[in-house]
């Protein structure tokens, strides 16, 4: 994912020892059954669906006007009707007088947008998995030797695909996320919704548990936003949309550039700090907001909403330090807190009030391959 494997400083470590204190793997069928949610949902399916609907209407309608939202449905009753889906996930939106909105994760305090929060109504469960290996690296690992390696002259790619063992992890990934939330069709399945990094890493990397759940477009996103540090800039803006979506046709592409390339802001000709902290908070709040009510509203048969995000070392880094610290100020590039070996992920759990707790880290016991035989 960009960056090598690094020994998490100690205040990193007492920060996440409670976390980090628990084994890597519980049986089964306990750590990635759904969590006890202690905010019981009320009524019937049908009341629930209802419920989330409505939030659906108000947060819509609290989009078109931040003050007297009351006096704004008596006067437009028919909104109620017709409000779509929020709206924000979309690049653009464009007012009658022609002027650009910004999405509602690209909205800067200083800007002064005022919108109304959504309020979640249970727990969400964000599963973060770093893609499998890239095709850029080489590995001479005790029980492993790639010889996929660059040969002399040969330049790294921009966005490269995955190695073989990448191939493997992947499919070893596919073979978990079967177990915890298959058979394809069911209640289980149908509450995940994948989001993936644009870079073809990573959408290699879970394209395998997608196949395997059989998910389709409408479960599965690719977000402009997710890239990994330092692989965008004013030189290299990413891949088009149209591209990713020929490609990979499971994956609706969401928070790109009217453009169609990567959700990149700053003007730097590579991506700096700085932008990158700004870039990760955005992502947060789209994940704590916009994707969990997605979540919610796929959901059902009383499973627990799951989203699962697939990234990068780097970048899942920074958003562990947003979500569970409340801060990004204490992230620096290379300086890993929360590291995640190749397919390996960190099961976050986003609470209704905002905040998130590690539920399990770095669960990594899939990916343990067998040496091939010759090498």
């Amino acid at each position: 994912g960009g960056v090598s494997m690094a020994r998490p400083r100690a205040g990193a470590t007492e920060r996440s020892r409670s976390a980090r204190s628990l084994p890597d793997e519980a049986p089964p069928q306990s750590r990635l059954e759904p969590i006890a949610d202690s905010e019981a949902r009320s009524g019937d399916g049908a009341q629930f669906a209802e419920k989330r609907t409505a939030m659906g209407m108000i947060s819509h309608l609290s989009m078109l006007r931040p003050s007297n939202l009351l006096a704004r449905v008596a006067a437009a009753p028919s909104l109620l009707a017709a409000a779509p889906m929020p709206q924000s996930r979309l690049p653009s939106q464009a007012q009658g007088n022609g002027e650009r909105v910004l999405p509602r994760q690209g909205r800067s305090r200083g800007q002064k947008l005022m919108r109304r929060r959504t309020t979640n109504v249970a727990p969400v469960r964000l599963v973060i998995v770093r893609h499998a290996q890239s095709a850029n690296k080489g590995q001479f690992g005790l029980r492993t030797i790639i010889l996929q390696r660059l040969a002399p002259g040969q330049r790294s790619s921009s966005n490269p695909a995955l190695t073989d063992l990448g191939h493997e992890q992947s499919e070893a990934l596919a073979r978990r996320m079967l177990t915890d939330f298959g058979p394809p069709g069911s209640d289980k399945a149908s509450s995940l919704l994948v989001v993936s990094s644009p870079m073809r890493r990573c959408l290699l990397t879970i394209e395998a548990t997608v196949q395997e759940l059989k998910l389709t477009s409408g479960a599965c996103y690719c977000h402009g936003a997710c890239f990994e540090y330092g692989c965008a800039g004013t030189k290299h803006r990413g891949s088009l949309a149209s591209d990713i979506k020929e490609e990979f046709p499971q994956f609706d592409t969401i928070n790109f550039h009217d453009n169609g390339l990567w959700d990149y802001r700053g003007e730097a000709d590579k991506e700096v700090e700085h932008e990158c902290r700004q870039r990760g908070e955005r992502v947060a709040e789209w994940l704590k907001e916009e994707a969990s009510w997605m979540a919610l509203s796929r959901a059902s048969g009383g499973e627990t909403a799951t989203i699962v995000l697939c990234i990068h070392q780097t970048f899942s880094d920074l958003l562990c330090h947003i979500l569970l610290e409340g801060s990004s100020k204490g992230w620096e590039y290379g300086d890993v807190s929360y590291p995640l070996k190749n397919a390996c992920m960190h099961e976050i759990v986003l609470h209704p009030d905002g905040s998130a707790t590690m539920a399990a880290p770095s669960l990594s016991r899939h990916t343990s391959l067998r040496p091939r035989r010759g090498c």
